[in-house]
């Protein structure tokens, strides 16, 4: 370089230049450009997102039915839609959810049933296909239908199985204003939702199937349980009843007395058990019986009173066992002499309507088990039934008239 020129770059006179440094490159910014426009598919893909997200917190499968037509019709482009459920093991569909129908329309939908095998609908149900009418009025089997798509204003319908495996559990049918094949899309886009749908209604079957499955092992367990405390109640009944036996037994043997009507007394009570107790019918004054009874309880306790209420007048004739309602009055006579304490007996007999009503009071002690057993065997062999008194004591109540199948002895010669 020659001297003049060095000097001048010294001095700043001529720009320096660097030679083979590169240069800094500003790459260009990217213009941005706008989103595109939603597709029908993209539409397709999030209402089957949502009906996903919908069967996942739904409690009923009528919400996620509810929530699919109304996403789906639109965008299949249909007028309106409705979901069917086979009723049980009937061969009828009944409706589980509408889209988009006239208000008018509502209440008959609600009690209308579609028959598997009939109707585009049932048709989908007994084939397990797709059914498509591409026009109502073109179709002369649908000849009943014109007169309803006239008024809907329908002409076109696409009606899909809900299956489970070979289980049909009912249909969706979609109703298009104009006539015409639906594109292969659609009938796509229609096909998932269906299989989606048949899904929430199989899971709501199971689950009810579940709960009654648990319903019936729970009544089940219950049925069980109460059966467990009625045999052991049958065993401790049946097992002081021996004790009580016993006693008796043991009881008249010591005394000496008594043998006889404790020998008799079993035995009723083992005809009572097997439903072989006999009766021997007579007609007598209701008042009869309890003079009887009276004359045998006598002497079973000193300085004990008694005292007998009865109607003054004859009483009109009472067909049953005179001798077998003796000895059960004896039975709680016999309980009231022996009372702790006692000083005084009441027994007491009236007749109400069509019943004997007998009262024995005085006392708290009760019967043993094998006279209350006794007792109340021979009250339900002549018809009635043995009762606590609510003035204290025990009531016998005895019908008048001869217990149901029976009839006192014709005297000779009538």
């Amino acid at each position: 370089m020659p001297e003049s020129t060095r000097e001048s770059a010294r001095r700043g006179l001529i720009p320096r230049v660097d030679f083979g440094v590169p240069r800094r490159r500003y790459a260009a910014r990217p213009v941005p450009v706008p989103p595109a426009a939603p597709t029908a598919a993209d539409h397709e893909l999030g209402a089957i997102r949502e009906l996903l997200h919908t069967m996942l917190r739904a409690d009923h499968p009528e919400e996620v039915f509810q929530h699919a037509l109304d996403r789906v019709i639109p965008l299949a482009g249909a007028s309106f839609a409705s979901v069917y459920l086979v009723d049980g093991a009937s061969e009828l569909m009944r409706l589980a959810a509408a889209g988009n129908w006239p208000e008018a329309m509502r209440p008959w939908l609600g009690s209308a049933r579609v028959r598997v095998g009939f109707g585009p609908s049932g048709e989908a149900a007994s084939e397990r296909r797709t059914i498509e009418i591409p026009d109502v009025f073109a179709d002369p089997e649908l000849e009943d239908w014109h007169e309803v798509a006239r008024e809907l204003g329908f002409r076109a319908i696409v009606a899909l199985p809900l299956q489970s495996g070979t289980t049909v559990l009912g249909t969706v049918a979609f109703y298009f204003r104009e006539a015409g094949q639906v594109a292969l899309s659609v009938r796509a886009f229609l096909r998932t939702v269906a299989e989606l749908l048949a899904a929430a209604a199989d899971k709501a079957q199971r689950l009810d199937d579940l709960r009654r499955a648990e319903a019936a092992v729970s009544e089940t367990t219950a049925e069980l349980a109460r059966a467990d405390v009625a045999m052991l109640d049958e065993r401790r009944a049946r097992e002081a009843l021996l004790l009580a036996i016993a006693d008796a037994v043991t009881e008249s043997h010591a005394s000496n007395s008594g043998v006889g009507a404790t020998v008799a007394a079993l035995g009723d009570l083992a005809e009572a058990m097997r439903g072989t107790l006999s009766v021997e019918l007579e007609e007598f004054d209701p008042r009869v019986p309890l003079r009887d009874a009276m004359k045998q309880a006598a002497g079973l306790a000193e300085g004990v009173g008694l005292i007998v209420e009865e109607p003054v007048l004859a009483q009109p004739p009472m067909c049953s066992d005179r001798k077998k309602i003796a000895r059960t009055l004896v039975t709680f006579l016999e309980s009231a002499y022996r009372s702790p304490g006692v000083t005084e007996v009441r027994a007491a007999i009236h007749v109400a309507g069509e019943t004997a009503v007998y009262r024995v009071s005085g006392g708290e002690g009760a019967p043993h088990a094998f006279g209350a057993a006794v007792a109340n065997a021979t009250a339900r062999a002549l018809g009635g039934r043995i009762l606590a008194d609510a003035a204290g004591g025990i009531r016998v109540e005895l019908p008048m008239q001869c217990p149901a199948g029976g009839s006192p002895p014709v005297p000779d010669g009538v």
